[in-house]
C-alpha cells in the first residue's frame, strides 16, 4: 500500500523525461491518459498498469526508448505501479461525522 502522491511523484519523474523529445499525437493521447488515471483521488491500479503498458508499448518502437534515462524513468514508475495493490490517500481536512 502507497499514497497516491508516490505513484504521481514518480509520474512526473516519467513526464519529465518525456519533455525532452518530440512525440506523435497516438503518445501524446497515451501519456495524456496515464496521467488523468494517475491523479485520481483513488487511483485504480489495474486502470493505471493498462494505460501505462500501452504507453511502454508505443513508447518501445521509437529511438527515444533507446536514452537510459528515459527506460530507467518507465522502470521507475512500473516498479512503483506493479509493486502494490491499493492506495491511500492523505485527507487534507475532515469534517466530524454526527450521529442521530
Amino acid at each position: 500500500m502507497i499514497t497516491a502522491s508516490i505513484l504521481q511523484t514518480a509520474y512526473n519523474k516519467l513526464y519529465s523525461e518525456f519533455r525532452n523529445y518530440v512525440w506523435n499525437f497516438d503518445i501524446v493521447e497515451l501519456l495524456a491518459e496515464l496521467e488523468i488515471k494517475v491523479y485520481q483521488t483513488f487511483p485504480d491500479m489495474d486502470e493505471v498498469k493498462n494505460k501505462f503498458q500501452k504507453l511502454k508499448r508505443q513508447v518501445g518502437f521509437t529511438d527515444a526508448f533507446q536514452d537510459e534515462l528515459l527506460k530507467d524513468t518507465f522502470d521507475n514508475f512500473e516498479d512503483i505501479a506493479y509493486g502494490v495493490d491499493s492506495i491511500y490517500v492523505n485527507l487534507k481536512s475532515f469534517k466530524e461525522v454526527v450521529m442521530l
